[in-house]
């Protein structure tokens, strides 16, 4: 399900009338994992990491195309992830915003 700020947002979408929106999330909801690993997520786009922010706790993982994802250090380390590695990303449909441009 995806959250949209009005009934009549969400109708002038369906019948076309709205031809740019941004999906937002929180970058503790961008999920990843190993590119190739089977997953059930039908959203999954593939992206390289560009850097790697390590901290004892929490993990940032910066990744092409302005994404970010923060993650705990154990499934970093889990991951075995490094810099230039290319991951599945995916967010759950429920955690995603639309905004109309």
């Amino acid at each position: 399900k995806l959250m949209i700020s009005s009934s009549r947002c969400f109708k002038r979408l369906v019948k076309g009338q709205i031809s740019k929106v941004q999906l937002l999330f929180k970058e503790n909801e961008l999920n990843l994992a190993l590119k190739g690993a089977k997953s059930s997520a039908e959203n999954a786009v593939c992206r390289r990491i560009l850097k790697l922010e390590k901290g004892e706790i929490f993990w940032q993982v910066f990744l092409e195309c302005e994404l970010s994802a923060l993650i705990s250090a154990k499934a970093g380390k889990a991951l075995n992830l490094s810099e230039n590695d290319e991951v599945a990303c995916f967010v759950k449909a429920d955690d995603i915003i639309i905004k109309v441009l």
